[in-house]
């Protein structure tokens, strides 16, 4: 019994690693039903794939092609039926001003407006828009004919950050002239776990927890800090150190009968 309680607990930390890996575990606002079903049903693929490896080479019996069948299907369909209804939930519950995220918008070029009046469209999305951050040039003037409000510049931006509650941080600075001030600008969210959000994905940073996501034709780069560098390698290395103690059960006997061929037919150290 204590045996099959651990191998359960392997089984239901690889499937938790894998489901993370697909990025099920992150908010999923801007994503599509659509695809999040079918990250749903990769994840369950690989996960009753793994189940099937390490049910052949552990001799469980009671792993019938049958059985991983109708485990994979009963599996991805609660899964998604839990997934639309809590997505339904949401909407309504953000609609009523619940589970409200607040917004600041880097820049106040068009494409900045723009992604504003969109997210203001979409009220089931739970977005709040704080204001727009940007240095004095020709075309500010655009912000305040569309009721929005330039709340500081990006000098001011840490202090701000500081002071007041951002969820998170949409880039909309063009890129070959700000590419300082976006690199700043990101780090500094990145240390006070503010998620950052950018308007394409020519601007490369290098950091982990990155996804991309369509908001209405506008591609959005999307950097998660809320868990630290560490946790994938962390991760990785579990799952490393799991399946390859098994392996390693499994092959100890070839590996003595290598060992003692070895000493008789090759003597000395």
């Amino acid at each position: 019994k204590i045996q099959n309680f651990a191998l359960f607990f392997v089984f239901l930390l690889i499937w938790n690693i894998i489901f993370s890996l697909f990025g099920l575990y992150r908010s999923r606002r801007f994503s599509h039903r659509l695809a999040e079903i079918f990250d749903v049903l990769k994840a369950t693929s690989l996960g009753t794939f793994v189940i099937f490896i390490m049910a052949h080479l552990l001799g469980i019996q009671m792993a019938t092609p049958i059985f991983l069948f109708l485990f994979w299907g009963i599996s991805s369909i609660i899964t998604i039926l839990c997934r639309l209804l809590t997505r339904y939930l949401l909407k309504h519950i953000r609609l009523r001003g619940r589970n409200i995220r607040f917004m600041l918008v880097v820049g106040t070029n068009q494409r900045a407006i723009n992604f504003a009046r969109l997210i203001e469209s979409k009220e089931e999305l739970g977005y709040r828009i704080i204001g727009f951050v940007d240095e004095s040039w020709h075309g500010i003037g655009e912000i305040n004919k569309n009721f929005y409000q330039l709340i500081a510049n990006l000098r001011d931006f840490p202090s701000f950050l500081r002071s007041h509650v951002v969820d998170e941080v949409v880039m909309a600075l063009p890129v070959a002239s700000h590419y300082q001030d976006t690199s700043r600008i990101a780090a500094l969210c990145e240390e006070q776990g503010i998620m950052v959000r950018y308007l394409s994905d020519i601007f490369n940073h290098k950091m982990s927890r990155t996804a991309h996501e369509y908001l209405g034709g506008e591609l959005l780069t999307s950097h998660n800090p809320g868990i630290i560098h560490g946790e994938r390698v962390l991760i990785k290395r579990v799952l490393d150190v799991a399946l390859c103690s098994v392996l390693l059960l499994l092959l100890s006997p070839l590996f003595l009968v290598t060992v003692l061929l070895i000493m008789i037919t090759s003597p000395g150290p």
